[in-house]
């Protein structure tokens, strides 16, 4: 419909919470006009409870916070540490006219993106979104194609029926979880990675990178080095 169309077209979907009426209409004006949806609350509790009842349902996923630091009730660091335990995959912009060193590194400190004092240039915050924007679509991606990658090595996407085959996906499930080193054997292009795959992500390890290392294309005489270092090597023959 045109909703979807016209959402579908907006850059990003930014909240704006501020107290100062004149600010968030300021931004909300500002940041419209260069192509964001914008939501704005007077207040960081009613920010924080609309995103706990389901306002991203209502009215579409949350690309970006900007949040005052003083305001009543809730200041922008509290808020910022609360939104960082429930929603940690939002960058969240803090602005302030009581701007010091040691409140720019507690804001990062606790995970905001950004700091800005006011006054500030419209130019400037603009930049920021931009590139907490692409930040973000770049972490979505990253987490989507880890997604991928791992459903594609789960051990149900292993096709196989035989007795020989379900004997294999036993012993799997058997050793996914042990610390004892596992050896696996077979002809080239029989699936050895394959299955190798499929015990790390089986196991308690899944959340760890897997590396896959092809020896064969490793001259013999550098192997060693590759694996362990040249500066292991240098102090064995040092000694």
């Amino acid at each position: 419909d045109r909703k979807g169309a016209d959402l579908k077209n907006q850059k990003g979907h930014i909240i704006v919470v501020d107290d100062d009426k004149e600010m968030r209409s300021l931004l909300e004006d500002f940041l419209q006009s260069q192509g964001y949806r914008i939501s704005t609350f007077p207040l960081a509790t009613e920010a924080l409870k609309a995103l706990q009842t389901g306002f991203e349902a209502r009215e579409g996923e949350v690309d970006m916070i900007i949040t005052d630091l003083k305001m009543a009730q809730m200041d922008g660091m509290e808020f910022l540490r609360r939104l960082k335990q429930e929603r940690p995959d939002i960058p969240v912009i803090l602005i302030t006219a009581f701007g010091t060193i040691d409140t720019a590194i507690e804001a990062m400190r606790h995970g905001a993106y950004h700091y800005i004092v006011k006054p500030f240039k419209l130019a400037e915050i603009s930049v920021t979104i931009e590139r907490g924007m692409e930040r973000r679509r770049i972490t979505q991606e990253n987490k989507l194609l880890r997604q991928e990658v791992k459903q594609s090595w789960r051990l149900e996407n292993v096709i196989g029926k035989s007795p020989a085959m379900r004997a294999i996906f036993d012993l799997v499930a058997r050793v996914a979880n042990s610390t004892a080193n596992i050896l696996i054997t077979g002809e080239s292009g029989s699936g050895k990675e394959v299955i190798a795959r499929a015990i790390h992500n089986a196991g308690s390890r899944a959340q760890k990178p897997f590396v896959a290392i092809n020896c064969t294309a490793i001259p013999e005489a550098l192997l060693e080095s590759e694996l362990f270092g040249w500066l292991e090597l240098a102090g064995a023959a040092a000694e």
